[in-house]
């Protein structure tokens, strides 16, 4: 409990006998613990070297050990050769009896789990330490509290008296997702997250393929593999698979909400604006500023659209789409800390370290304007909107040099 103790009894008739005990604690409680004897007069007496006896391993037993080891080893080697050997002539087989373009698909994924594999091994049994104070270090600390404690993330505060979400929210979750299907290594965790890199390769040619051609869809693919691989230092993406971060789940869900657009832009059904409202929900909760685009979308769908019988029906199932899953992050909130917060409270840093105003830019307090009141009441907030407000050229340009940046160009928006 949260407070005082809690004993359990178990009776075990005279000799010896293995002990295992495991306990469970609630949020806040206290972890000491004591296993040990009750007396004939109800005294609690903690188990000693008296009656706990410590059972050393001899030598032979080591070299058993070791031996069992090495054959061990040897046995997996012969058996993964020869389920590699089978794999390999099934999957000539069916590569054989494809069309060419899911053959050349079906070859590129072997090639990328095998990479993938190759990439993440030295992660396998290995401790990593994150720096304190650092993103990578947060996000793991909160997977953590959701395995250990639960979805809610409470991180060790009661339902009601916890913090909204400040950092990107889905990150947390998928992370606690791979520890938990693949162990407390970063193995599992680079392993997925190189192989999503490769996802994100796949939508880009998809997506450019549909809208542009093949001619097109190659090169944006020669492209794409050269920021990934051959880009030096840090405009590489390279280095993204075996850091903790967000945009690793980030950018191949913007991918993949691309792909879906392309196909509610074109397609007379339903199911492509579930995908898309799906992935464009799930990106908002991996980058809370996506909510923004929203504010286009919608309106660029519905014009591509135009042509077709009611083109403003799938738009607005992605919206309620998409609305559904955001309101995950704001259920949790309102449950977690009693405050009404749609995904987090960054987004007002965020916006204002993207859009800081020169020092021309006049400033006002939020209390001298009521339209601040409502729609901009954190201060960072309200200094992005003024500088809109008061220099719309200069924030104009502000965005250009933001595009800039986002594609690669980092000195005309951080100098240096």
């Amino acid at each position: 409990p949260a407070a005082g103790t809690a004993t359990a009894a178990v009776f075990y008739p005279k000799g010896w006998r293995r002990l295992e005990v495991r306990v469970a604690g609630q949020q806040g409680a206290a972890r000491d613990f004591a296993a040990g004897v009750v007396t004939a007069g109800g005294e609690h007496v903690p188990l000693g070297d008296g009656p706990v006896f410590a059972a050393p391993i001899t030598r032979l037993a080591m070299h058993v050990d070791r031996a069992a080891r090495v054959l061990s080893v040897i046995v997996d080697a012969v058996l993964l050769l020869l389920l590699t050997g089978l794999c390999v002539r099934r999957a000539r087989q069916v590569v054989a009896s494809l069309p060419a373009r899911p053959a050349v698909l079906a070859l590129g994924w072997f090639a990328a789990v095998s990479e993938a594999l190759w990439y993440a091994w030295p992660f396998a049994g290995r401790v990593a330490i994150q720096l304190g104070g650092d993103d990578p270090l947060t996000y793991e600390t909160q997977a953590r509290d959701i395995v250990l404690n639960g979805p809610l993330m409470l991180m060790g505060a009661t339902a009601g008296h916890a913090e909204a979400f400040y950092y990107q929210p889905l990150y947390s979750y998928v992370l606690a997702a791979m520890h938990g299907l693949f162990g407390e290594d970063l193995f599992g965790v680079v392993l997925v997250q190189r192989l999503l890199l490769f996802a994100t390769l796949i939508g880009v040619w998809w997506s450019s393929d549909r809208l542009f051609g093949k001619r097109t869809a190659r090169c944006s693919v020669a492209v794409a593999l050269a920021f990934l691989y051959l880009v030096v230092d840090h405009l590489s993406v390279e280095p993204w698979a075996r850091r903790l971060w967000t945009e690793t789940v980030f950018v191949p869900l913007i991918a993949a909400w691309t792909c879906a657009m392309v196909a509610v832009a074109a397609s007379p059904g339903l199911g492509a604006a579930v995908i898309a409202g799906l992935a464009g929900g799930l990106a908002v909760l991996s980058r809370s500023t996506v909510v923004l685009a929203f504010a286009i979308v919608p309106l660029l769908l519905a014009a591509a659209r135009r042509r077709l019988r009611h083109p403003w029906l799938p738009v607005a199932l992605m919206i309620v789409t998409a609305g559904a899953v955001v309101s995950m992050a704001t259920i949790r909130n309102w449950v977690a800390s009693g405050t009404l917060v749609p995904v987090t409270t960054s987004f007002a840093v965020n916006l204002y370290l993207g859009n800081t105003p020169p020092d021309s830019v006049p400033g006002h307090a939020v209390t001298e304007h009521r339209f601040y009141e409502w729609f901009a009441g954190d201060d960072r907030t309200r200094i992005a909107v003024e500088f809109a407000r008061h220099d719309p050229f200069g924030f104009a340009r502000n965005l250009g040099r933001k595009a800039l940046y986002s594609l690669g160009f980092f000195e005309p928006l951080v100098t240096g």
